[in-house]
């Protein structure tokens, strides 16, 4: 089914066919989604897919990086001054991020609940 482009009128309205189109259209679309999730059965971490591997490999990667830098500045002397306080203080940040958002993303992007 194409859609054609608007048709104008004097007064600017869209032609009432148009929107009517296009909002069949947009049904059409949003059952043909709803129904794809109904029938497919989601990955679960269980299973051991390749996408659910992927998806908690960065979280994990965001809190290595994170510990790592947490620790060089921690073990050496030389960048205990304050602008590399700031790293850690991103470092930190980006950690929670990790598991307060990632984790739980990457749950329901597995489970679609």
């Amino acid at each position: 089914m194409g859609v054609s482009v608007a048709t104008l009128h004097r007064d600017d309205t869209v032609d009432f066919v148009l929107v009517t189109r296009v909002q069949s259209f947009m049904v059409d679309v949003t059952s043909a989604v709803s129904e794809r999730r109904r029938t497919t059965s989601p990955s679960v971490g269980g299973g051991g897919s390749a996408l659910s591997t992927g998806l908690l490999a960065v979280p994990a990667a965001v809190l290595a990086g994170s510990a790592m830098t947490c620790a060089a500045i921690a073990l050496d002397r030389r960048l205990h001054q304050m602008s590399y306080y700031f790293f850690v203080s991103l470092a930190v940040q980006h950690a929670l991020m990790s598991i307060t958002v990632m984790l739980p993303g990457v749950h329901v992007l597995q489970t679609g609940m």
